[in-house]
This record gives structure tokens, sequence and C-alpha cells, in this order.
């Protein structure tokens, strides 16, 4: 990925600076022979300060969007499977600048009791025990046992917007590593049930 000043094909300026080039050029090498597979306008200049995703056809992102003062919840759970890949993320983001506020890496994510972390060096990459939980907790609430895999929701945070992306899916899995997307329930801090935020409720998993 070139970014570049204009779109003029092979004769495209090359643009100083990554971040604020108007367009990106994708480029397949082969051969000594170079191909445009595409352009891609640059969708986050401006004066606020983003964090873009660019494309990248290894990744796979999926969201998780909801209303955060919806719903009735201190901790919502998220139960999913380390999946099959090089590399995977859950990262919080300030939905107006696309800057993040907490990530958790494959690396950090702790194995339920039972299972074990694959990118814990010395564990299998295939192991079949392979679950964990996460938890979003609202910032303002009462401290509860729930310390492990933990991100804080600021309590000035209106709308949250969750990404988790799946890096280079190992040979023979589909996109998201050969597991499902997390699934999500709601609880107060004493681990009594609650009711999840109103955009979740109907689709219970990451889109």
């Amino acid at each position: 990925i070139i970014p570049v000043k204009d779109v003029n094909g092979l004769d495209s300026r090359v643009h100083g600076h990554f971040a604020r080039a108007p367009y990106f050029v994708v480029l397949r090498l082969s051969n000594g022979d170079a191909d445009i597979e595409d352009f891609y306008y640059n969708e986050f200049l401006g004066e606020k300060r983003y964090t873009p995703a660019f494309p990248d056809q290894s990744s796979r992102y999926d969201t998780l969007k909801f209303t955060a003062n919806s719903g009735d919840y201190d901790l919502i759970e998220l139960k999913g499977a380390y999946p099959h890949a090089r590399y995977f993320s859950i990262t919080l983001y300030y939905p107006e600048t696309a800057t993040p506020i907490a990530v958790l890496c494959d690396t950090s994510i702790i194995a339920d009791t039972g299972s074990q972390n694959p990118y814990t060096p010395g564990i299998p990459r295939d192991i079949q025990a392979r679950n964990y939980t996460i938890w979003l907790k609202k910032e303002d609430t009462q401290p509860t046992e729930t310390t492990k895999n933990l991100i804080l929701l600021p309590s000035n945070l209106t709308e949250v917007t969750i990404f988790l992306r799946t890096y280079l899916p190992d040979p023979g899995y589909n996109t998201l590593g050969g597991v499902f997307l997390p699934t999500l329930q709601a609880f107060h801090t004493d681990m009594t049930p609650g009711i999840l935020p109103d955009n979740a409720q109907d689709t219970p998993t990451f889109e």
C-alpha cells in the first residue's frame, strides 16, 4: 500500500506522509512487475485525529456497537474462543475520532479455567480447549471481583464501538480463524442477570 497525491495509474505521485495522503494505491508485485489492484480515498483527512484501518487483505474486522446508557447492566460478558490465527485483538474506540481507549491483544487475554491461551509461548497453537471471557464494565459502577480481561467503559462515552481484529488465519481456517464470534450477556455488579443495551439485544453477537 503506497500513499499517493493523485490517481494517475503507475504515474501517481507518491505522498510523503502516509496518514495525510489523499489516496492509497494497492500494488501487487510479481516477478519484478507491479500491477495496480485498487485505489482508495483517505476518508480520515480533516482536523480531527483518526486511527484509520487501512485496506488489509489478511485482516478481518468485526464490530460491536451500542448506546451505553440503554438497557440495564453494569457489566457485559463477552465469551469467545481464541482464533487459529497469527494475531487477534479487541479494541474499544471513541466513535467520534476512531481513536483507541483500551485494547486487549491475544497474549494479554487470560484463558478461562480449563482452557489455555494458544498465543502463550509453549502452548500448542492447535490446542482444543481455548476459551476466554472478556468483561466490559461501566467506569462509574461499584467494584466487582471480576478483574481479569477487563475493559472499562468511560462514563462520558455515549456510544460504544468495539472492533475485533483477526489477522492472518492459519491454513485451512476461515477468516474468523475457525471459531465463532463472541456472545454477549449482561450482568449487574452482584452478578445477577441484567438487560443488554437496546441495539445489542437483537444481535447478541458481533456483526
